[in-house]
Order: structure tokens, then sequence, then C-alpha cells
């Protein structure tokens, strides 16, 4: 950028942005020169400040561009040679990382912005609470706060309740919406496999008795195999006449059977998979009510559970 601003009008090789910087990616290469800046475009030489400048710039780029390559060197020869040494490094850093997480979960920490509206939240007072009963389950309604395990540290109400909130209110709709869309964009494909299994299982019978009539053998009477007497030539070939359009029907009849059963078949799973499954029971009752009732649930510890404790114990005192 800097040598383009000030030789773009006089040398060609930095002419343009992009220009300049294929100019100096050969440079880095090895091919560069300094002459460059010593004439512009026309063959007229420059004053010695112009070409003073075009030079020292280009040795600070290439000076850099090797303590860059060299420390880039001495990072995989290091990795190459000492492996142990960079994952004792890299598993130390990631325990940093899960403690640093671990230390806001504890404590109910929230990250900027929010963290401005946690702080003004300062007077709701922060009380340990028990989890919700599983009982609430029987009810159609899944549990806010999960299932309990042995070790687990008991949840808090008031001011520590605010992070969940703020998770309920922005990635989890976000959570929610993205499980909507793939559930709908699959429905094309389960659609398609519900109507083929349906009217397959359908024309079931059909199938078999067809593949009877076709696999038949030509036996007589005795079950040797039958050869027409030339008296009867005739009468048979008036038979497979008849067999041969009986086939033929019962190949149409197939036909129609199975684009008829295929749309019916597609239109009942389309309503099936996307009214019934879709719309009612994922994007109303599993993405919707699942929200609001976390949503409250969280509004009630947040902002009226601490004000019941301070009230019940106060009325003991």
């Amino acid at each position: 950028t800097m040598l383009t601003g000030v030789y773009r009008d006089t040398i060609d090789n930095y002419s343009s942005w992009l220009q300049g910087l294929l100019t100096l990616f050969t440079s880095m290469l090895g091919g560069f020169s300094f002459d460059d800046f010593k004439t512009d475009s026309a063959g007229d030489p420059f004053e010695t400040y112009m070409y003073v400048y075009g030079a020292l710039v280009l040795v600070v780029f290439l000076v850099m561009v090797a303590i860059l390559l060299m420390n880039l060197l001495i990072a995989i020869v290091t990795n190459r040679y000492d492996p142990d040494a960079s994952e004792s490094v890299t598993q130390f850093k990631q325990a940093q990382i899960v403690d640093s997480y671990y230390l806001q979960v504890k404590h109910n920490i929230i990250g900027s912005p929010f963290n401005i509206v946690q702080v003004c939240l300062f007077w709701l007072p922060s009380i340990p609470r028990s989890k919700l009963s599983a009982h609430v389950e029987r009810y159609g309604l899944v549990n806010p706060d999960g299932t309990a395990l042995a070790d687990e540290d008991m949840p808090m109400a008031g001011g520590a309740e605010f992070p969940h909130l703020v998770f309920l209110l922005t990635l989890y709709p976000i959570m929610a919406v993205t499980a909507n869309l793939t559930f709908f964009l699959y429905a094309p494909a389960a659609i398609w496999v519900f109507a083929t299994t349906g009217w397959w299982k359908a024309l079931k019978p059909f199938r078999r008795r067809s593949k009877r009539v076709a696999d038949a053998p030509d036996t007589g009477p005795d079950g040797k195999p039958w050869h027409p007497s030339p008296a009867s030539y005739q009468r048979t070939t008036v038979k497979d006449r008849q067999s041969s359009q009986t086939h033929m029907v019962h190949a149409a009849w197939y036909t129609i059977s199975a684009f008829l059963l295929g749309g019916v078949m597609a239109i009942l799973g389309a309503l099936l998979y996307i009214g019934v499954l879709g719309v009612l029971g994922v994007t109303l009752y599993l993405t919707l009510v699942w929200w609001v009732w976390k949503v409250a649930f969280s509004l009630y510890n947040l902002l009226v559970r601490p004000w019941l404790f301070v009230f019940r114990r106060a009325r003991r005192a």
C-alpha cells in the first residue's frame, strides 16, 4: 500500500494495489531489483529521496518476511523434534481455557455487553434453590433444570439466574430455529420414503399373485412337461394370446395403481410429517411451548423467588 500510493503513476510494477502485491510476492522469492526506483516508466530519473524511500521500504519488507519465515521454520522444527513439550503447552492452554469457563459458570458471570445489565441487577439477592422435581414431565413439559446429578452444585435464583435468561433469549432461539429448518429440509426425503414404502406394501398381495402366474410351469396333468399336439396348436395359440393380454392388463393396472397409491401416500405423508409432526409437534409444542415455559420459569427464579425467600426468612425471624 505504501509503495502503490507513492509510485502508482510512475512505476508500472506498482500501478495498482494488486500489481504491487504481486511484485512484493516476487521480491520475497528473490526476484527484486532496486533499479526499479531509479527511473520511472518513461525512463526519466527519480529524485534521490524517491529512490531512497522505495529501496528502504523494500528492504524493511524483505527483512520482516525473512524474520517471519525464520520463526515459522523454527516453530516447525521445534514441533517436529520436541512434540512432547508442544503437546504439554497445548494441554496447559486448554486447561486454562476450561478453568476460565468453569469460573464463569460457577460464579454466574456473563460476558459483555450483557454484564452491564447484570451489574445493574446488583439489588437482586442471589440464593441457592433446589432443582425442580421431575414430576413436571407428567404434564408434557420438559424439566428446565434437567436431570439432577449427585455431585452437582445447587442452582441459584435471583441475580445469578440472569445469565441463564440471556441464554434463553439469545442463543436458544437460534438453536431452535436451526433445528426446525433442518427438520423441514428433511421433509422431501421423508415423504418420498413414506410414499414409496406405503404403496409398495399395499401392492404386496398383488405382486405375489403376479409372480405365481408368471412362474407357473407348463406341465400336464401327470406333472410332466406339456407339449402341444398339432390338433391343439390353434387352441394353445388362442390361450397364449389371452394369457399375454391378461399380463398386459395386470402390468397396466399395476403401473396405474403404483402412481395412484404413490400420490395418495405422498399427500398423506406430507400431512403427517409437515402438518402433524412439523407444525404441531416440533414447531408449536417442542419449540414454542417449551421455550415459553423455560423463559417463564427463569423469570420466576430471577424476579419472584428471591423475594419470596427473603419474605419467608423475615417472617420466621
